[in-house]
């Protein structure tokens, strides 16, 4: 079994996959360009990644082969259904996010003190991020292998003495340098730090009491609002320098935690945030796009040849902000059933039904001639049922031959759940 380096090189095992029963396995054959194309999918691409650049979710949006997989996601977006689950897990991402930010931040900076000094503030944000994380699995009534695996993982995680070394040593730092006092004193050019007499009286609290019976209004405010540049300048290094030098050992403390704790966030933990957005992406979605027209359901995975759709709709129509515009339709194919044929007047809805048929095979798993299917992501019907067999339907004007897969939410109402193909 492979294995992660926790802080304080406590060894642990990797958290499961949020995306394979099998970790590492891959997720599956991309989605076919034209065929993006042609049924208007790739703006269902475009909504589902936007803001999510950095997490590469195209790399997922893929066909599933492997039926256990389709099962293993159904069980996660079911997980995702509880509010508390999901808006735990997207605290979690957001807590995650921050950190990265923060770290990528303090690299770029010039003076070593700064970067440790934000390392170590980070490092106190981390660790509430993960307890968090902790205690939202902890108390969930979990029914997905995935995500109990992951709570088992954390639980496992926060409980080792790595993460109890960061914890602890993190607060007492931090509660160290809010012990620190000194005083500047600037000249012209000069510049000079020392250390705070305990017997030197403050004195700032006395001047303002004492002017303070002369106050008659508020005077008006000519300060003006300097912008923070992010980053210390010369004199400010050089200050920082000094109370290095007037405080050797907690400088030096803060030295060895940063060394100690490198990396801060492992490997296993970020890849489990990635995978997040994955659902929660699809979950924006959905959210989006809520209306009384508009409902979200599990598929029911068959094993005989049969395909039914109950009031299906074009998600790109939804996507357009159309919801009030949604007529949505039925389709069965039963028994020797393979082909359908759809016919009514110009303006009637021809297209949008053929396009509907379209995504949908697209979503679920044509194999021939046009391989592509996103791999677990919601579609749109009440109801759906789809078999594993192979099924030719023609839709816009193209014969695809599809081995259905279901793994993904689709845009039909019949189970009133999420429909994943």
């Amino acid at each position: 079994m492979s294995t992660i380096t926790t802080p304080g090189t406590v060894r642990t095992t990797e958290p499961p996959s949020l995306l394979t029963v099998a970790p590492g396995r891959t997720a599956g054959r991309p989605l076919d360009p034209e065929a993006r194309r042609d049924l208007l999918v790739d703006r269902l691409v475009d909504r589902l990644t936007a803001g999510r650049a950095e997490y590469q979710l195209d790399d997922w949006l893929t066909t599933l082969v492997s039926a256990p997989d389709v099962a293993y996601r159904h069980e996660i977006f079911t997980d995702l259904q509880t509010t508390a689950v999901r808006e735990g897990l997207t605290e979690f991402s957001v807590g995650l996010q921050h950190v990265r930010r923060i770290l990528a931040m303090a690299a770029k900076l010039y003076y070593r003190s700064e970067q440790r000094r934000w390392f170590l503030q980070v490092a106190r944000d981390y660790v509430t991020t993960v307890r968090a994380l902790a205690g939202t699995l902890g108390v969930a009534s979990l029914g997905s292998t995935a995500l109990r695996g992951l709570a088992s993982w954390v639980d496992g995680y926060v409980a080792s003495p790595g993460f109890h070394a960061l914890s602890a040593e993190a607060n007492e730092l931090i509660e160290q340098f809010d012990e620190i006092r000194y005083r500047v004193r600037v000249h012209g050019d000069w510049v000079q730090v020392r250390p705070v007499d305990p017997d030197e009286p403050e004195l700032a609290s006395r001047v303002l009491a004492t002017f303070d019976r002369f106050r008659q209004e508020a005077p008006k405010s000519y300060l003006q609002q300097i912008r923070d540049p992010g980053a210390m300048d010369h004199v400010e290094a050089a200050i920082a320098s000094f109370v290095a030098r007037l405080n050797p050992d907690v400088f030096a403390s803060l030295g060895v935690f940063c060394s100690r704790h490198q990396p801060l966030v492992p490997p296993a933990l970020d890849r489990v945030e990635r995978e997040l957005q994955f659902y929660l992406a699809y979950l924006d979605v959905m959210a989006a796009t809520a209306s009384p027209g508009v409902t979200w359901s599990l598929p029911e995975i068959a094993v005989d040849r049969e395909l039914s759709v109950k009031d299906g709709f074009d998600i790109v129509m939804v996507l357009g902000g159309s919801t009030d515009m949604v007529v949505p339709g039925d389709c069965r194919l039963a028994d020797d059933e393979r082909l359908v044929v759809i016919t009514g007047p110009n303006q009637g809805g021809k297209t949008t039904f053929a396009r509907m048929l379209g995504q949908l095979h697209l979503l679920a798993r044509p194999e021939r001639p046009c391989r592509p299917a996103v791999s677990g992501c919601p579609s749109s019907t009440r109801s759906s049922r789809s078999s594993s067999g192979a099924r030719t339907s023609r839709t816009c004007g193209g014969t695809c031959t599809t081995t259905w897969s279901a793994h993904m939410p689709c845009w039909s109402r019949s189970h009133r759940r999420v429909w994943y193909c």
